[in-house]
């Protein structure tokens, strides 16, 4: 499986790890599971990821709000 599809943003302990990516430039110790493959441009792929989710929260808080 690659990064893309195992990563949540969803998931708390993600986010949270990718945080740690973002400001040590390393992944936890031992967050990543060893059968995960990291394709070319995985780290716009994630961003990608990212940046979609915020704008569908964005979006359903104008909703509601």
């Amino acid at each position: 499986m690659n990064i893309y599809d195992w990563f949540d943003v969803d998931n708390k302990e993600h986010i949270i790890a990718f945080v740690e990516l973002t400001n040590k430039g390393m992944w936890p110790k031992g967050f990543i599971p060893e059968e995960i493959q990291f394709p070319p441009g995985w780290q716009i792929l994630l961003f990608s990821k990212l940046g979609v989710r915020w704008v569908k929260f964005f979006m359903e808080e104008k909703k509601d709000g």
